[in-house]
């Protein structure tokens, strides 16, 4: 089988930047299969990018590379890294990208030390503006090859944490998160897990002071109305059937969901 690399990056497609990329890794082995998880990751925003990092490696052959590319701090002090977990590998910057893979069960972060790349020849010392193209494209292409090991990378290291992360807290009754991110659709796609959050019971969603009734499917609400539902990556999402929630709420990225029980009347 072909080495498989994907690709997550904040780069749009205005520009040339995603091309370069894939030239890049391509120029290092043309057999490569490479795959576009999104470039419209909100710009400079690590914790987004990995968010979804998280959650697409368990659709992808063993030994895929993840290769992701949302740097705002790029050509500064901050190290270059690759995660080990579940047969993947995930390539970034240490940035809190790739903090909570790095934190499954079982997994291991190794730097990608100054020394390996000089030895596969890679000039660490060019330019200062894209080392996803200029360092970790290369290390990606011969890792998805079977031409450098995990292993060979560098030493073991504990990644920064991920400080953008968004958690769920405990409310009255259920529990409070946030929106993540907005799809293409004007969905809200928040943190809240259908396994570790939602019960078996009713429930709904507040958000903006508007509260969403929980049904199974879209088609299980009349075309405008405003509903939640658990979505097909089991995360709880608020949506306007056959509409835009964010345009219907003014719904940003960071806005506050509560998940609450709804307790029958008496």
């Amino acid at each position: 089988m072909r080495g498989i690399v994907t690709l997550t990056t904040d780069f749009g497609l205005r520009d040339p930047y995603v091309a370069v990329l894939k030239g890049q890794l391509l120029r290092h082995d043309p057999g490569l299969q490479l795959i576009d998880v999104t470039h419209e990751i909100t710009g400079y925003d690590p914790a987004e990018a990995g968010f979804w990092l998280e959650r697409i490696g368990r659709y992808f052959p063993d030994r895929t590379v993840h290769l992701a590319v949302v740097d705002p701090g790029v050509g500064t002090a901050r190290a270059l890294v690759a995660v080990s977990s579940d047969r993947q590998f995930y390539l970034g910057p240490d940035n809190g990208l790739l903090a909570a893979i790095a934190e499954r069960p079982g997994a291991m972060a190794r730097s990608i030390e100054s020394g390996v790349l000089q030895s596969l020849g890679i000039a660490v010392h060019g330019g200062p503006t894209f080392h996803g193209r200029d360092l970790l494209a290369p290390v990606a292409a011969r890792l998805a090859a079977g031409k450098l090991s995990f292993e060979a990378l560098g030493d073991r290291t504990r990644l920064e944490p991920g400080g953008g992360r968004l958690r769920v807290t405990p409310a009255v009754r259920g529990w409070r998160g946030t929106v993540v991110t907005i799809d293409s659709f004007g969905n809200l796609i928040s943190n809240l897990e259908s396994q570790s959050h939602v019960g078996s019971g009713s429930w709904a969603v507040l958000i903006r002071g508007v509260r969403a009734r929980s049904v199974r499917t879209y088609g299980a609400a009349e075309p405008g109305e405003l509903v939640a539902l658990v979505n097909s990556w089991g995360l709880v999402e608020v949506a306007v059937v056959q509409g835009s929630a964010a345009r219907r709420l003014g719904a940003e990225r960071g806005d506050e969901v509560l998940l609450e029980e709804v307790v029958p009347d008496a």
